[in-house]
């Protein structure tokens, strides 16, 4: 093996390490040399890579957005008529509950990562709003901005665009956040998990597109 190849593997066995470590302690309880037995490295080779504790958690973020939530970025780009608004909306919704419903590696991962961010330091929750979950809303945004009457005001735009968006990231950072399990605790009896999200989707799509009817294309 090149030594650029050696090298490469221990980042990503840090990477992995570190993953299971955060997702499962948050980013105040997790510890380095934690990270480092799990991964079976010495703590020099985390700081050569690495750096920090911080930069370390930002690249395990980093490669889980990459992994997941990124595949919504773009979605608005398809949409050019009633039916592909419809279709992008729904996509977006089903990625979206699929990543803070998973109950399973790699995304359950992730679902972990969203409930506990306010344990990162300041810096760091800025620096991942701002790299993430802005190009995000703002995608989410012109998908609904798309279904808004031309003639209505734009504080009027703002306020119906930001309220919907934050409906939508409510019902997800519920799933995220619950304890116990979201899905267990209001799944009724006899009813599969993979029932009960399909179904919750489908509410949440047919909820949008009753009060929401595709107009024009926006930028």
């Amino acid at each position: 093996m090149s030594e650029g190849a050696s090298q490469e593997t221990t980042r990503e066995k840090i990477l992995a390490a570190a993953t299971e470590i955060f997702a499962a302690k948050g980013f105040l309880r997790a510890t380095v040399r934690e990270i480092c037995a799990k991964a079976k490295v010495n703590l020099a080779l985390v700081n050569y890579h690495f750096e920090s504790k911080e930069k370390l958690y930002e690249a395990v973020v980093e490669q889980m957005f990459e992994k997941g939530p990124k595949s919504l970025m773009g979605l608005a780009d398809t949409v050019h008529d009633e039916e592909s608004w419809r279709a992008a909306i729904r996509q977006w919704l089903k990625t979206s509950l699929e990543t803070v419903t998973a109950d399973e590696p790699p995304l359950s991962y992730l679902s972990s990562f969203i409930a506990q961010a306010p344990e990162a330091p300041e810096k760091v929750q800025r620096e991942l709003f701002e790299r993430h979950h802005l190009p995000l809303r703002r995608d989410l945004s012109r998908l609904v901005r798309m279904a808004l009457p031309e003639e209505m005001s734009p504080l009027d735009v703002e306020l119906q665009t930001s309220i919907w968006c934050a409906a939508i990231e409510s019902v997800c950072l519920s799933h995220a956040m619950g304890r116990p399990d979201w899905v267990e605790k209001f799944r009724p009896e006899g009813v599969t998990r993979e029932e009960w999200i399909e179904a919750e989707l489908d509410w949440m799509a047919k909820s949008m597109a009753g009060l929401l009817r595709f107009r024009r294309v926006v930028e």
